[in-house]
């Protein structure tokens, strides 16, 4: 009986994920091939699932991760055409301050940049502290979650931003701008060490916007 469980779990899953490359695959009218969908939505699940604990909500999880990872494939294919800079912030767990530094900049930009953030060895979930220190500023990050690096982010980004020490043998694609930060993680998970980070890398994305704009506007 157990096996005709798992059986029926891991059919159930592969199901589930034939429909997500669909979605991936009419998300991009189709400028994708869906073979090329398919792969990534498999891989990004498979790379997910190394972590998790909780596997009911993995398969939406790789789907919205496989859109941001499909723009990227199709910019590097030329399948897609680059219409705003590609920016991603690279940390160790990706579940603090990269995650932060990326939705900072995204809410900032309004749709002028297109941000990532990823892991050198993504943890399991996003800190409850950097959930409350950013809701202090009407930022949700609820539905964020910790990912790997992955090959196409260093093919595709106009700046990589790396914070902290991820310990990552990073070989981005010309002419991108690698950029790092100081900033640690916060000494403790402590909602005031936390808000501190906070604080320092909102200045640290503002300055990054105004660059990233004035270059933009000087071409």
């Amino acid at each position: 009986m157990a096996r005709d469980i798992e059986q029926f779990t891991l059919l159930n899953v592969r199901s589930q994920l034939r429909r997500a490359a669909q979605h991936a695959f009419a998300y991009y009218h189709g400028a994708i091939p869906r073979a090329e969908c398919e792969r990534v939505v498999d891989e990004s699940y498979a790379l997910l699932d190394k972590k998790a604990h909780i596997r009911h909500h993995l398969v939406p999880l790789a789907e919205k991760w496989s859109i941001d990872r499909l723009r990227q494939v199709g910019i590097t294919t030329g399948q897609l055409v680059k219409t705003v800079p590609e920016v991603a912030f690279v940390d160790r767990a990706n579940t603090g301050p990269s995650q932060m530094a990326a939705v900072l900049l995204q809410t900032y930009a309004r749709g002028r940049v297109n941000v990532s953030s990823a892991g050198s060895a993504p943890g399991d979930r996003v800190s409850d502290s950097v959930l409350e220190v950013m809701a202090e500023l009407d930022l949700d990050l609820s539905s964020a979650f910790p990912k790997p690096v992955t090959d196409e982010v260093l093919t595709t980004l106009d700046v990589l931003v790396v914070i902290g020490d991820p310990a990552l043998d990073l070989d981005p694609a010309e002419p991108t701008l690698l950029v790092r930060w100081d900033t640690a993680e916060p000494a403790t998970d402590q909602v005031d060490d936390v808000r501190r980070a906070r604080d320092e890398i909102d200045q640290q994305v503002l300055r990054l916007l105004a660059d990233l704009l004035g270059r933009a506007t000087s071409r």
